[in-house]
């Protein structure tokens, strides 16, 4: 068993990025008024990360397998801590926007590299446990990003909260150099765009990787693309404006630790599809219940329903990515993120554009609404797969 201290280490700098990406989600109309452009234009800098975390998995996938997951680690952090750097001393939008995306293709290289490899170097008896500790980390940075960014920005400036993520992207690094070492002694695929296609083809020819795929992407599309919106939402309701945008997004993390507490509990007792449909039922009802709260402190209770639910439903699936194609891990968890952060970069745009036309209430409910069906129609599919296998005929 590898030591505790690898997942330990890969456990911060997951949180680090965790933090990086959400950290300008309470910030909007702060960021905004100090660049002075339109807050919807700070909106779309969440996408500005996301969307290049998306694009760059298909490559990054074959390269981790070919030349080592950890190798990919060092590189890409080194790259995240100079980006949150740059953003740090960002003066315009202008600037800012590209270091975003810069910021988001690094980080694109992070979390799914650390997921394959721990699956790597766990056996899959103890993974369920290890994957587990490391999503908590994700949830302390998820939990803390709104709140710690508010407080720093409201304290100094926005410009102290990139390179407070900078700082712990460093720390990140040194742990990572000292800790994790890369195993040279494995025989690793050349990597070729050859390869790397006819691994992508193996892979999406498994019923249980479209199912989950399709899956994780209708949850970051249906469900956090509201994320960016929060501050503007709470302004527009008169609920409060940066902090209490901050602490609803907080909201979402201890319905995350709050899982993470239940989670050997829920296995031992219940069927693991049992516990994704219901976590889909969660994050459907927790969206739709949003807009018809009437504080803040109600919408933040919603978003722990909500994270309760993600983490009941997503945490199956990352399991089941994992055993789609061993021998080419690292494409198969990054073809997952690649799915995942389309839909966060599609869903901000995608609320953006309903609930100027038609309002918030609307576009939520309906998100949430879809986000129960596809849901169900996964974990459908996934069972039927299952069958198929046990019982081949």
């Amino acid at each position: 068993m590898p030591s505790m201290s690898i997942l330990f280490v890969l456990g911060f700098v997951g949180l680090g990025v965790s933090f990086n990406q959400r950290l300008l989600d309470p910030l909007t109309p702060l960021v905004a008024t100090e660049l002075g452009v339109d807050p919807h234009l700070i909106v779309m800098l969440s996408p500005a990360f996301t969307l290049p975390y998306a694009l760059v998995q298909p490559f990054l996938g074959p390269v981790g397998d070919s030349f080592g997951k950890a190798m990919i680690l060092r590189v890409c952090i080194c790259v995240l801590i100079a980006a949150s750097i740059g953003a740090a001393l960002a003066t315009t939008y202008e600037v800012l926007l590209p270091l975003r995306l810069l910021a988001g293709l690094a980080g694109g290289g992070v979390i799914p590299t650390s997921l394959a490899l721990i699956a790597d170097r766990y056996p899959l008896e103890q993974r369920q446990v290890a994957m587990s500790r490391f999503m908590v980390s994700l949830i302390v940075g998820q939990l803390f990003a709104g709140p710690l960014a508010a407080g720093i920005a409201q304290t100094w400036s926005w410009h102290q909260v990139p390179l407070f993520a900078a700082l712990l992207a460093s720390a990140g690094l040194v742990m990572l150099l000292i800790h994790v070492k890369p195993r040279a002694e494995l025989d690793r695929p050349p990597f070729s765009v050859a390869n790397a296609l006819k691994t992508y083809r193996t892979i999406l020819a498994d019923p249980r990787a479209r199912a989950c795929y399709v899956t994780v992407f209708a949850e970051w599309m249906f469900v956090f693309g509201f994320t960016p919106h929060i501050a503007l939402f709470l302004k527009a309701k008169g609920f409060g404006n940066i902090t209490e945008a901050g602490y609803v997004l907080a909201g979402f993390g201890i319905g995350g630790v709050i899982f993470s507490f239940l989670v050997s509990w829920l296995v031992r007792r219940f069927d693991p599809f049992r516990i994704m449909q219901v976590g889909g039922i969660l994050m459907g009802a927790g969206v739709i219940l949003i807009p018809f709260l009437g504080s803040w402190q109600a919408i933040a209770a919603a978003f722990s329903i909500l994270g309760f639910g993600f983490y009941m439903l997503h945490s199956g699936l990352q399991a089941r990515v994992t055993e789609i194609l061993p021998q080419a891990r690292a494409s198969a968890v990054s073809l997952h993120a690649f799915f995942l952060f389309l839909g966060i970069a599609g869903g901000p745009v995608v609320v953006e554009f309903f609930s100027q036309l038609v309002g918030f209430t609307p576009t939520l409910v309906v998100n949430g609404m879809l986000m129960i069906v596809m849901s169900f129609l996964a974990i459908a599919r996934l069972l039927k797969a299952d069958r198929e296998r046990s019982h081949p005929t």
